[in-house]
């Protein structure tokens, strides 16, 4: 009997392994082993990053330094002066981006570690050194842009933006399929362009796009995905104020023979531009094509688009006939079925059938009383009997309504319900005559949940309450003061500071 060989001791073990993989990988083909040298310090790099990315505030210098290393070493192996000649598809082109993005990470951690000018700088620098390898220079680009928009300076991020969709089409060419990010720079550039009061700039922006997509559709340089192609392409049309455009883009999807698995879809994304363009006829005959021949769910959709569209219509009784159909077909649909008691408690309200108005809003707080529709009902029935002089009968329904989110406060643990609830409270509260309880109840939802807009949002209120409705410029001053310093929203803290200073330094 023979005897079994003995295993390999590790070392001789991991010592075959690597002669093993240098054989597959061919001791002759440098650009195959950087590859697999750049990969595994990449994918050790990662795992430190990951350490911090976890909870930045609780990561050490000492973690930001070790992963900066990591990556910084990546990048001095294979640099952009070596690889960037090198970057067509391929094992070189691999290695290329391996290690710009390496040099992308080196950034952000910059910035996760409270320095984003260095980061924004960095990202820069990475554009210049790495323009010839674009899927590096594109994504760092794109990074910079958001880091921009993240530090407030949003002229910068606008051109970032606008860079990109200048000189990358939607289609990637080594995947052949559409990049997101790409495909948005766009309208986020534009979006940007028009907040800062240059609409002529962000009109041409979505022109030159547009003609460009367009011309890679009509010679088929477009991606596999061509409904996916034209339906972002309406989206880009519906910025420009182009509904018929947007509406021959959505034909040319849904004629085209990739698009019958996502039909149903595309119809009513066809519906709901019609409806958004002023056209409720072509939006109604859309849903209709959905009611008639597709499943429960985009059914569904398809009766809510239908009685959107008769109300836009100003038919109110065809509209309440098809938010009833909605209703009796759809009780999957949290968000649709609010909607629908919503809007027909609107129609009731507005063709003077109060007591209907009244039953559907009370079905809705009843039905999803967290609901952000369930809390505007209970407004809209105090602000309909204080716009007819019936005060007592506002403030009852206010009192009740009070009681009603004091009860869902105690028990609620969804800070997204907590919020709303509580603001609604407070606005409550002020049609009730007590000013100060909404001042304060405001000032805890800011100190609470400063962190959002919208708590930040509830700061402001409160000092508009203490300035106008308690007389009280003080206190007004000092939340205006803490809002500016401490509010993550960057709006919020603009609007702050301005208020600030219109009431001047405080008195000593």
């Amino acid at each position: 009997m023979s005897a079994r060989p003995r295993p390999l001791p590790r070392l001789a073990r991991a010592l075959l392994c690597g002669a093993l993989l240098l054989a597959a990988g061919g001791c002759g083909n440098p650009t195959l082993w950087a590859r697999y040298r750049a990969e595994r310090d990449s994918w050790h790099a990662r795992k430190l990053v990951d350490r911090v990315r976890v909870n930045p505030r609780f990561a050490t210098p000492h973690d930001y330094a070790r992963a900066r290393a990591a990556f910084e070493a990546i990048t001095r192996r294979f640099p952009a002066s070596t690889w960037d000649r090198a970057w067509r598809p391929g094992t070189a082109r691999d290695v290329a981006v391996i290690s710009g993005s390496a040099a992308i990470s080196c950034a952000h951690l910059d910035e996760l570690s409270g320095n984003p000018g260095a980061a924004i700088a960095g990202l820069e620098r990475i554009e210049r050194e790495w323009a010839a390898v674009r899927p590096v220079a594109r994504a760092a680009a794109i990074a910079r842009a958001e880091s921009c928009e993240r530090a407030g300076r949003l002229g910068e991020a606008a051109q970032c933006w606008r860079a990109v969709a200048l000189a990358d089409p939607w289609v990637d060419p080594a995947s052949g399929a559409i990049d997101p990010q790409v495909a948005g720079a766009a309208a986020h550039a534009a979006g940007l362009l028009r907040g800062q009061g240059r609409g002529a700039a962000a009109d041409s922006l979505l022109d030159a796009v547009d003609r460009r997509e367009s011309a890679a559709l009509a010679t088929g340089r477009a991606s596999a995905s061509r409904p996916d192609h034209w339906e972002r392409l309406a989206g880009l049309r519906v910025l420009q104020g182009d509904t018929p455009g947007a509406l021959a883009a959505m034909r040319s999807a849904l004629a085209d023979s990739a698009a019958r698995r996502e039909r149903p879809r595309l119809l009513l994304g066809a519906a709901r531009l019609a409806l958004e363009g002023g056209r409720p006829d072509s939006a109604r005959a859309y849903a209709a094509l959905v009611d008639s021949g597709y499943g429960r769910g985009p059914r569904a959709d398809g009766r809510l688009v239908t009685a959107e569209a008769w109300e836009v219509s100003k038919q109110p009784d065809s509209a309440l006939t098809a938010y009833a159909a909605y209703l009796d077909m759809n009780s999957q649909n949290a968000d649709g079925m609010a909607e629908a008691r919503f809007r027909r408690g609107g129609i009731y309200e507005r063709t003077g059938r109060w007591e209907q108005a009244h039953s559907e809003y009370r079905a809705l707080q009843a039905a999803q009383p967290t609901h952000p529709l369930a809390f505007a009902s209970m407004l809209r029935i105090v602000n309909h009997h204080l716009e007819r002089g019936e005060t007592d009968l506002a403030h009852l329904e206010a009192r009740n309504a009070v009681d009603q989110l004091d009860q869902i406060l105690a028990t609620q643990s969804d800070d997204t319900v907590a919020l709303e609830a509580g603001a609604t409270r407070a606005e409550l509260l002020v049609k009730l005559d007590r000013a100060a309880e909404a001042c304060d109840a405001l000032t805890a939802l800011w100190r609470r949940y400063g962190h959002v807009a919208e708590g930040a949002g509830a700061g402001l209120e409160a000092a508009a309450l203490a300035e106008r409705a308690l007389g009280d410029p003080a206190r007004a001053r000092d939340l205006y003061e803490e809002i500016a310093t401490h509010a993550a929203d960057r709006a919020a803290r603009d609007s702050a500071r301005v208020a600030a200073l219109r009431l001047g330094a405080p008195r000593n």
